[in-house]
C-alpha cells in the first residue's frame, strides 16, 4: 500500500515537472487597422437609403435636352468630428452597366444600348466622372454638426439618337461621400 501512494505521488511530482519544462517558441503577431476620416451618412431628401430617380416617359427626340433633366437630392449628414478645411467629395461607382466612355467619364451606361444618363453637380454643371473622386461645391468642413443638400442633376444622353431604340431602362449606382 505504501509503495502505492509512494508511486502514485512520483507521477504526480513527475506531471508537474514535465508540465513545466515548456519550450519558448518565439511567434510573430501582426496588428492591423485602417484609420478613418469622419464620414457621412447620404440619404435622399427623404431619408431613404435608396433613391430612386423616375425619368417618367420621354420623347425619343427630346434624349440630350435639358427636357429630360432630372434633380437628384442627396441629403448628406456629417457629425462633429469632421477636421477643419476639408471638402466634401463624392465617389460614384456603376454597379450595373458600367460607364458610356463614348459620351464621357460621367455618363452611366443603362440597359437600353446607347443610352446614358450624365451626372453632373453645381450650378456651374460640374461633370461628376465615374469612379474617381470628385469634390462636391460650397462643401466644405466648419467642425460642426449639420445636414445639407447637395444636388446631381441626370440628363439622359446618347452618342446618337438616329441609332437609339425606344424602350424601358434602367441603371444603378452606388455613392460614396468623405471628407479629404
Amino acid at each position: 500500500m505504501w509503495l502505492r501512494y509512494f508511486c502514485g505521488s512520483c507521477l504526480a511530482v513527475a506531471s508537474i515537472i514535465y508540465c513545466r519544462t515548456v519550450t519558448a517558441v518565439d511567434t510573430n503577431l501582426m496588428i492591423r487597422g485602417n484609420i478613418l476620416d469622419a464620414g457621412c451618412i447620404v440619404t435622399g431628401s427623404d431619408d431613404n437609403g435608396v433613391i430612386e430617380v423616375s425619368f417618367g416617359e420621354i420623347n425619343i427626340n427630346k434624349v440630350g435636352t435639358p427636357e429630360t433633366e432630372r434633380l437628384v437630392n442627396l441629403k448628406v449628414s456629417c457629425d462633429n468630428s469632421v477636421q477643419e478645411r476639408k471638402t466634401l467629395q463624392m465617389y460614384v461607382h456603376p454597379t450595373s452597366y458600367g460607364i458610356l466612355t463614348s459620351v464621357g467619364q460621367n455618363v452611366l451606361e443603362t440597359s437600353l444600348p446607347g443610352l446614358g444618363i450624365a451626372l453632373t453637380v453645381g450650378t456651374d454643371a460640374k461633370p461628376v466622372n465615374l469612379n474617381t473622386w470628385t469634390p462636391v461645391p460650397g462643401m466644405s468642413s466648419k467642425n460642426d454638426t449639420w445636414t445639407r443638400s447637395v444636388k446631381i442633376q441626370a440628363r439622359l444622353v446618347t452618342p446618337s439618337k438616329s441609332q437609339l431604340q425606344a424602350g424601358k431602362f434602367k441603371a444603378t449606382a452606388d455613392i460614396i461621400m468623405n471628407y479629404q
